[in-house]
């Protein structure tokens, strides 16, 4: 998923990566544990070449918690294999984190998602349905049980950009891909477009 980048948009994505702790702070659905559970270090400007960038956490925002039950939580990690094994947490079929770029290491809160524009994702199922979710604050989001493998015509849209994924995704666990280092053909994270 590619996309050219402007020194314009990286100032106003560290304006709203700057802002990132107070909205994850406030965010809905947190869990009374997440107040603690996010741990804050100096955010870096987004690199120019987000798919080039070298590792960082450019939010400069870490999940320090285990298991809370926050929607922002264990950022960059497989979210499918949890959510359809582990006792009580919430069923999903697709589930992934959404990064400023490529190479942010795992628990590094991604994002941003603030105010009237949302970051979305949207991919179409096996049944030929498009589906669309919504970043929660902290870069994750996710998609209920009834979306189902394999999604083609991915995309993430923010600010009236739009990233693709031109290959087929044969599972909704969208972490187990796109990890830092990226793996089966993933160039590294979800990266904002």
């Amino acid at each position: 998923m590619r996309t050219p980048t402007s020194a314009p948009r990286s100032v106003a994505l560290f304006a709203a990566l700057s802002a990132l702790a107070t909205i994850a702070a406030g965010a809905q659905g947190c869990g009374p544990a997440s107040a603690t559970c996010v741990t804050t270090g100096t955010p870096v400007a987004p690199p120019a070449d987000p798919l080039g960038a070298t590792a960082q956490c450019t939010t400069g925002k870490t999940w320090a918690c285990l298991n809370t039950g926050a929607n922002f939580m264990n950022p960059g990690q497989p979210c499918v294999a949890c959510h359809t094994t582990r006792p009580g947490a919430p069923r999903w079929t697709v589930g992934g984190t959404v990064y400023a770029s490529a190479h942010e290491p795992d628990n590094c809160l991604g994002g941003p998602a603030t105010g009237s524009d949302p970051v979305t994702i949207v991919a179409t199922d096996s049944t030929m349905t498009e589906r669309t979710a919504t970043m929660v604050p902290g870069g994750n989001f996710f998609f209920d049980t009834t979306a189902r493998p394999p999604f083609t015509n991915i995309r993430v849209r923010y600010q009236g950009r739009e990233r693709q994924m031109f290959s087929p995704a044969t599972t909704g666990d969208c972490n187990s891909c796109h990890t830092s280092a990226g793996m089966n053909g993933a160039p590294g994270r979800i990266v904002l477009p």
